[in-house]
């Protein structure tokens, strides 16, 4: 042994350049420090978990705002503090703590553009946190065994941090990193860093909605809108090419890439998921047609349908009424509440649906099923029946009137296979940002409002089309395309059910709104709402913003009156929170307000 030595020492004098430092070698494999980490395999691990704290969040901000189902049955106990766990670890144990070490040890390798990434999803996700818990930890955070028990700094300060790290990514994205940025680095935009710049100023006037709403922050607010709309450096190109979205594959083991509604609902038994029935009625039920010359949504006979809704939702049965059992759809023989039947929109309705749409006489609700606001009844044996995902978002079925359920071994290499996307921002949420800006707090907005608006709603149309053909390889009939592309010299003689006919419908119908319930505000946020199908976080977002749209079903239990039950303004701290952390105390119920919440009436 002491001959070993005594060579290893010559071998260091004779080499002095290699092993002036024994220490070098000292560290346990075993416990990597975060400076050992390799940036590129840490940046990805954060993007990674971006994704699923987005899928956390938007799960139940689409259940909030009934694009998904709320078992509820009230409000307040609708969620447990355990249903945020997994969103808490994917943001406190994933993205951010990553963020942070790729924020640390990445300047040292000249890695600029990994920390404007880095950056980027770390304001989301602080943005993200704030507008669903309020105050959250940040400055005292990350620290390990130095502080195990950080404290929740407040939510204004949280958003000023978030703010704060924009402007250090678009700083790093300025930089020219010491070695080329790869491609394969970036799961999002495969290396664009103009995307990444659009991305940033996109968050920030996502920010500022948000914060604006503060009236001790609205004239800062109008100020910054309107220099980001002024330097038009945003998400919204016509081709959707700027779009933030992760893109799903079709692996179905080790890994299993598909989208998650894919994996619910493609299985040998059917969907799992149910589809809210006022979201389907908003998109498919409440027709539009023009009556009078008046153009308006109304609840019957309508001749203008929405692009979307066969690609939106996929029908496995044609007729929920007739040849359905009750066993199946328990709600046929149950009598419609009577603050369903007695409440009446500021178009001619035959009330909030109910159990399915065919309840209201529409000529286009034939078969769509999903379930009620607050139904946490026991589930039916309906998975082989009920409306589910269809091409768009998840890459599913496209729905051309066959009514074949989903069943059997080979259901997982239906249609795209899974493989789509998490539209976590699309150029038509810029465009409808701008409507509501213009609308609500008085911004100038380049083209006008009504421009701005039939804007969003075609780039929101002409994504979900291409969707099937473009990226998710869904077959969609070819006589269906036809009609949807036909076009005409003549305004109003487009055929029914072209995407031309639905343009033309908006903007005459923005024209012909007044104030009140079916104002201008109103039409514009149904159109926004309709789009942001797959992302419940904007849609929760500005629900809470606007109080638009109207008329959202009541829960089941009771009417929007009922002052022990409010709506869910913001969530419980995560059981894990609490339970782990003695800085976190419960908060006291779900009607807490975040800092940007004015309380708008909603239900």
């Amino acid at each position: 042994m002491k001959k070993k030595l005594f060579y290893s020492i010559i071998s260091c004098l004779l080499v002095l350049s290699s092993c002036t430092d024994l220490t070098n070698n000292l560290q346990n494999p075993s416990q990597p420090v975060p400076s050992q980490g390799d940036i590129d395999l840490v940046l990805n691990s954060v993007q990674l978990n971006f994704k699923d704290f987005y899928w956390d969040l938007s799960n139940i901000g689409a259940s909030l705002t009934r694009q998904e189902v709320l078992f509820g049955p009230l409000y307040k106990n609708a969620y447990s503090a355990q249903s945020y766990d997994n969103a808490w670890q994917d943001a406190y144990q994933g993205v951010l703590i990553n963020a942070k070490t790729v924020i640390d040890n990445a300047p040292a390798q000249k890695k600029y553009t990994h920390i404007g990434i880095a950056r980027t999803l770390q304001a989301y996700t602080l943005m993200t946190l704030v507008d669903f818990f309020g105050d959250v930890p940040f400055s005292t955070a990350f620290q390990g065994a130095a502080n195990t028990i950080p404290t929740v700094d407040a939510a204004k300060d949280v958003y000023a941090a978030a703010l704060a790290a924009l402007d250090s990514a678009t700083l790093n994205f300025n930089k020219t990193p010491g070695t080329p940025f790869g491609a394969t680095s970036d799961i999002y935009y495969a290396g664009s860093i103009a995307n990444w710049k659009a991305l940033v100023n996109t968050l920030k006037l996502k920010y500022y909605m948000n914060w604006g709403q503060d009236p001790a922050n609205k004239t800062a607010a109008v100020t910054a809108i309107q220099s980001i709309l002024t330097a038009n450096v945003l998400i919204d190109a016509a081709d959707g090419s700027e779009d933030f979205v992760f893109s799903y594959g079709t692996s179905y083991t080790n890994p299993n890439s598909r989208h998650p509604k894919f994996q619910n609902n493609y299985t040998t038994s059917g969907a799992s998921d149910f589809i809210g029935n006022w979201f389907m009625y908003l998109a498919t039920g409440a027709e539009k047609t023009i009556i009078n010359s008046t153009v308006k949504y109304v609840n019957s006979g309508g001749a203008i349908n929405d692009p979307r809704a066969r690609f939106y939702f996929y029908r496995q049965n044609g007729d929920a009424v007739a040849t359905v059992a009750s066993t199946a759809l328990p709600c046929k023989t149950q009598p419609t509440p009577s603050w369903y039947a007695n409440y009446q929109y500021w178009y001619p309705s035959n009330g909030m649906p109910f159990c399915q749409l065919g309840n209201l006489g529409v000529s286009l609700a034939t078969g769509y099923w999903g379930r009620d606001n607050g139904d946490n009844s026991g589930i039916p044996p309906d998975g082989q029946l009920r409306t589910t995902y269809g091409v768009y978002p998840a890459a599913g079925l496209y729905d051309d009137s066959k009514f074949v359920a989903i069943s059997g071994a080979n259901a997982y290499k239906l249609a795209g296979q899974g493989l789509g996307i998490a539209p976590i921002w699309l150029g038509s949420y810029t465009e409808f940002l701008k409507v509501e800006a213009a609308l609500t707090m008085g911004v100038t907005i380049s083209g006008g409002t009504a421009s701005a608006l039939v804007a969003g709603v075609t780039k929101s149309v002409e994504k979900v089309i291409a969707f099937g053909t473009t990226r998710s390889g869904v077959t969609v009939p070819a006589a269906r395309i036809t009609t949807l592309n036909a076009t005409s010299a003549t305004p109003g003689t487009y055929p029914a059910g072209s995407k031309q006919l639905y343009y033309e419908y908006v903007k005459a119908s923005f024209a012909a709104a007044t104030g009140g319930a079916g104002g201008q505000l109103d039409l514009a946020m149904r159109e926004f709402y309709i789009a942001t199908y797959g992302n419940g976080i904007e849609a929760y977002n500005m629900y809470r913003r606007t109080g638009y749209p109207s008329g959202m079903q009541f829960v089941l239990a009771h009417d929007n009156l009922d002052a022990g039950d409010p709506f869910i303004r913001s969530s419980y701290y995560p059981a894990v929170a609490v339970n782990r952390n003695s800085s976190i105390s419960q908060k006291s119920g779900v009607d807490v307000k975040v800092f940007w919440d004015q309380n708008l009436p909603l239900q």
